[in-house]
């Protein structure tokens, strides 16, 4: 699919997993027909024994709309958009089911007992949560994330949708769609709205170690003053809120903690902003813990404290790291020792463009 690709541009994209939970890697390649899966066969050799149709988004435009002389012929610009693709049981089998997720629309493509998944969709479910005035208008973003969450083998899906009529008329809703034997409602299951703040993408993690799965929704503060305030101080406070999964299957509506976090802003567009992340587990203790840039050479760890408190994270840092801090930081156990280590790569900054850094948890916290 990547005809040209930019020299030390490539995104990372987890294409080598076991895609059919059968204990062993396969190699899954995007292309313009769909998804190719690679089986590793008796030799070592992988062939595409699964060839799964899934269409792509496709916009295509000018790349030039201004006027010029009689003889111009406009640029052509196209952009494609594969889904994001989640490795889910839908149908509560026992069997991970391939789910694409684009916009407020997920693709459902349920696995066969051969450990391959149809090559074509059975379930293209529209969830259709824009208002008509916001389909005309388009100005509203929505994204759709799909999860089991309580853990009855049905894939959830919580679709959010930002809307901005301007710096302050901003508006973000959450729509729960509980999945289950037929499938989801027409109609959300739950709504979460937040007025006059501006929401990042959405995760959802266990963050006290009950065994379901919590909203953690990242957001702003909008307005004039704001703004200027982000310009006066070339730093923003983004909010982390986290919306706990309660025993009555229902989300809370208001956010249980929440998390204050200041990101400076590098106007030059030539260095990332702090490296963050709250989805490690560094003292294998089952609970979320919390990381974040200090310094442009530190690390600083929060620890999750048991569930019950007055706060979901540690108030002092508990260890202070070493490193080049300004990145993207991924959680991950390298090593399968039970606890996390930290990656962190660095698609924007200047002199660090193209490496990523790796730091082992020694199990000292």
């Amino acid at each position: 699919m990547v005809v040209y690709p930019a020299k030390r541009d490539i995104p990372m994209i987890d294409f080598v997993r076991d895609w059919n939970g059968d204990g062993v890697d396969e190699v899954a390649l995007a292309t313009f027909d769909g998804l190719s899966i690679y089986m590793r066969s008796a030799d070592g050799t992988f062939t595409p024994d699964n060839q799964i149709v899934v269409e792509l988004e496709t916009r295509i435009g000018q790349a030039w709309s201004g006027h010029g002389p009689d003889d111009n012929t406009t640029g052509l610009s196209t952009r494609y958009t594969f889904p994001n693709v989640h490795l889910l049981d839908y149908n509560s089998d026992g069997l991970p089911d391939l789910i694409a997720a684009t916009e407020d629309r997920v693709i459902v493509y349920l696995q066969q007992p051969d450990g391959t998944y149809e090559t074509t969709a059975s379930t293209d479910h529209l969830f259709d949560v824009r208002t008509q005035e916001e389909k005309i208008e388009a100005y509203a973003e929505i994204e759709t994330l799909v999860e089991d969450l309580d853990g009855d083998g049905y894939a959830d899906a919580v679709v959010t949708k930002q809307t901005m009529k301007g710096i302050t008329n901003v508006r973000g809703v959450v729509n729960v769609f509980w999945g289950g034997p037929d499938g989801y409602n027409a109609e959300p299951d739950q709504l979460i709205i937040s007025e006059g703040t501006a929401s990042a993408r959405a995760v959802f993690l266990d963050v006290n170690g009950d065994d379901r799965k919590d909203l953690v929704l990242p957001s702003i503060k909008f307005s004039i003053a704001a703004i200027i305030r982000i310009l006066m101080t070339r730093s923003i406070k983004v909010y982390f809120n986290i919306f706990l999964l309660n025993d009555d299957g229902r989300i809370s509506e208001r956010p249980d903690y929440t998390k204050e976090v200041k990101f400076k802003i590098d106007f030059s567009g030539e260095s990332d902003s702090q490296a963050m992340d709250l989805e490690g587990d560094y003292n294998a203790d089952k609970r979320t813990d919390f990381v974040f840039a200090t310094g442009k050479d530190e690390l600083s760890v929060y620890l999750g404290e048991p569930a019950g408190g007055g706060r979901l994270f540690s108030k002092k840092p508990i260890a202070k790291i070493e490193a080049d801090a300004y990145g993207e930081l991924l959680s991950s156990d390298v090593n399968n020792d039970g606890y996390s280590d930290m990656i962190i790569y660095y698609p924007e900054s200047k002199n660090l463009k193209g490496t990523l850094e790796v730091l082992v948890n020694r199990a000292t916290i």
